[in-house]
């Protein structure tokens, strides 16, 4: 035999028993708004606003949007580091260090879709 009239339900919280109705539970529920989030569609970019990483594009030349291939490239900058840094007298291999520094080489943008050349950003 319970004490609690048969619309009523018993609710543990931390180790407490509370009455609860159910029936207002279940009505807040349904008097509830659904929400739905969508998140907006990309935009393409200039060719010009590319950087050194890859880019949402479309491809002035198959007309599709694409993401950018990136390839990298040593620049002036790294070889003229490299000669500088040979007539500064570093020639056992230490004169290559600009080569390997990714932030000296330019930045080749390609379509992946059409393989077609669009971009070089150089430092």
């Amino acid at each position: 035999m319970s004490l609690y009239p048969p619309d009523m339900a018993l609710h543990l919280c931390c180790g407490v028993c509370n009455p609860v109705g159910v029936s207002s539970a279940v009505n807040s529920r349904q008097n509830q708004p659904v929400v739905v989030v969508t998140q907006p569609a990309p935009v393409p970019i200039s060719l010009m606003c590319l950087r050194d990483s890859p880019g949402l594009i479309c491809c002035p030349y198959c007309r599709h949007t694409v993401t950018t291939k990136v390839t990298y490239v040593p620049g002036a900058t790294a070889w003229f580091l490299c000669v500088l840094l040979t007539l500064m007298g570093l020639v056992c291999g230490f004169c290559l260090i600009p080569l390997m520094i990714h932030r000296l080489h330019e930045a080749h943008h390609s379509c992946p879709r059409c393989g077609n050349h669009l971009h070089v950003y150089t430092r």
